[in-house]
């Protein structure tokens, strides 16, 4: 099927495509801790997405190349000055300014630069692409007084079947959460987490379409079970969310009297998605065996899955009895999210990587561990773009 014409073309990238001039830029450079560095981050970016480039991409509509989402957006621009503040310190030459462009190399290209800048904000000096002949990782980093580790990113393809049941999943998270308004009245901080049984998916009409109508119904009748079913006085264990699944309850260690809320994925799919992560990290392990010394490091980019942070119980039992991670130093997870910087009146990203050490995680204390930020509640932060907030603002 042939998209119909637009009258009036969509022209995110300006109608002169200088869309990566500072001023265009201003909310994002306003926050970072070194402007300058934004600056050169836009320049090297500008170096691959060309005036010219961008006005051929968004000359023909729809525009489907993944550079849409990051480049029209707040917290996606803060990702696209990680790649390009990256791009600014290693030789970039056709083959990767093409893979950049590339509707299918794009989201991974960019997941690797940002991993390097994570390796480079931990301390290391990085060579990519280190193996000159055949295939290796992406990056290799050496810390001051010598230790290394060899790193492969990787940024996992959601499953057919998970990507068919995130639109329902989504519509079932918005109107539960406008079904639990106003929020449940406690005495005391509890995580509410929502446990979803395989009827969300379920609910599908004639045609095998999500059925919007009975989704929605599904959530307001979760909403009223976990009302009804939150146990009075308050404790901690597990109840019934009616047909929807069954939710959780647990103390907010900080005595915050609040509610806080958090779906897990469905289960549906839970053993296909640990495989697809286990398969995942068995093909990066053949990519570090060509630098067989240097102890290896996943670096799984979950910026756009953040639930497979769901699997690190899985990934830390793989790692102790699995042959193929003999000479890993761990599994890290790199998550981002954009937060709301009240003191400075914007909105700015926050990353964390989350670490799975390995048989060989000793090589972690000498190297990137001991050089990130650990906040008050534990999370290894990375801080490449900005200056630390006063107060970590993930809730869990």
């Amino acid at each position: 099927m042939v998209d119909p014409p637009s009258s009036t073309p969509w022209l995110p990238f300006g109608s002169d495509g200088e869309w990566l001039q500072e001023d265009r830029w201003e909310a994002n450079l306003r926050l970072l801790r070194d402007r300058g560095g934004g600056a050169r981050a836009l320049a090297a970016l500008r170096t691959c997405f060309t005036p010219a480039w961008s006005n051929e991409l968004q000359g023909i509509q729809p525009i489907r190349h993944p550079l849409i989402t990051p480049a029209t957006n707040v917290v996606g621009r803060y990702w696209l000055l990680q790649a390009g503040l990256m791009l600014a310190e290693i030789k970039v030459g056709r083959r990767l300014r093409g893979r950049l462009r590339s509707v299918e190399e794009f989201d991974d290209t960019c997941a690797e630069l940002r991993a390097g800048l994570s390796l480079r904000s931990s301390g290391a000096e990085v060579q990519f692409e280190p193996v000159r002949k055949g295939s290796g990782p992406d990056w290799l980093g050496t810390w001051p007084g010598g230790a290394r580790l060899a790193v492969e990113v990787k940024r996992p393809r959601r499953s057919q079947a998970v990507r068919r049941s995130d639109g329902s999943e989504d519509e079932f998270h918005s109107a539960f959460f406008a079904a639990m308004t106003p929020p449940l009245a406690v005495d005391t901080g509890i995580w509410v987490k929502l446990h979803p049984s395989d009827a969300i998916a379920a609910k599908k009409t004639v045609s095998g379409a999500a059925d919007v109508a009975a989704i929605r119904a599904l959530a307001r009748e979760a909403a009223d079970a976990i009302r009804r079913n939150l146990p009075n006085p308050l404790r901690e264990g597990t109840f019934s969310a009616g047909p929807a699944g069954e939710f959780t309850v647990r103390f907010e260690p900080r005595g915050e009297v609040k509610t806080h809320f958090w779906m897990q994925r469905a289960t549906g799919d839970a053993q296909s998605e640990a495989l697809r992560l286990r398969d995942t990290l068995i093909d990066a392990t053949v990519q570090l065996r060509s630098l067989p010394e240097v102890p290896g490091l996943v670096l799984v980019d979950a910026e756009d899955d953040i639930y497979l942070l769901n699997q690190m119980r899985d990934v830390f039992e793989a790692l102790r009895t699995e042959t193929w991670a003999s000479n890993l130093a761990g599994v890290a997870l790199l998550s981002q999210t954009g937060t709301v910087d009240e003191g400075r009146a914007g909105i700015r990203s926050d990353g964390i990587v989350w670490v799975v050490p390995g048989l060989r995680q000793e090589s972690l204390a000498t190297t990137l561990l001991p050089r990130l930020r650990v906040c008050d509640r534990g999370h290894h932060h990375f801080d490449p773009l900005h200056s630390p907030m006063p107060r970590c603002t993930l809730e869990w």
